[in-house]
């Protein structure tokens, strides 16, 4: 096969082990269609030689939480501690939790529910962080939409993902 790419920001050996590893998803869709995208082996045998090589101090196992699982019981602990900074601004855990869960309950009264596609239009911020774990805590699909995306592909992308609901910052 062949790929293009920009020479001047990708090396050509980070391309091809792109194109292995999304032909190996590939093959593994078609052969096990109806399995969730988490079901899949994202790396293949030179990509775990590769980290066993770098023999990472001590392994542990990974507890099966989901983001807005995880979210909660940082923020059950957390209380005022500082959970982000953003542009100077300092976000504690109680804030973040009252700002997700703002926008969460307007996303339930939007009938979202878990699996629906929902976009969180915003660039790299809080907004991104909030809408996100507002999203990902009901157990939906998180569509990140960059507002500095040309519109047709923006509304193509939204379109692709069958997003039914947005978040948009209020300017």
């Amino acid at each position: 096969g062949r790929c293009e790419y920009d020479t001047d920001l990708f090396e050509r050996t980070s391309i091809e082990r792109l194109c292995r590893r999304f032909v190996s998803m590939l093959e593994q869709v078609v052969e096990n269609p109806a399995l969730p995208i988490t079901a899949y082996e994202q790396l293949d045998d030179a990509d775990h030689a590769a980290l066993a090589e770098l023999e990472w101090g001590v392994r542990v196992g990974v507890p099966g939480w989901s983001v807005g699982e995880l979210f909660g019981r940082v923020v059950g602990g957390g209380g005022e501690g500082v959970a982000v900074v953003v542009g100077g601004r300092v976000v504690s855990f109680g804030e973040l939790d009252r700002c997700v869960g703002l926008v969460g309950e307007r996303l339930v009264a939007a009938g979202v529910r878990a699996g629906v596609p929902v976009g969180v239009v915003g660039g790299v911020g809080l907004e991104q962080i909030v809408g996100g774990l507002a999203v990902l805590g009901l157990g939906a699909v998180w569509v990140p939409v960059d507002p500095e995306l040309p519109v047709g592909r923006a509304v193509e992308m939204v379109a692709d993902a069958a997003v039914a609901v947005a978040v948009v910052a209020a300017s």
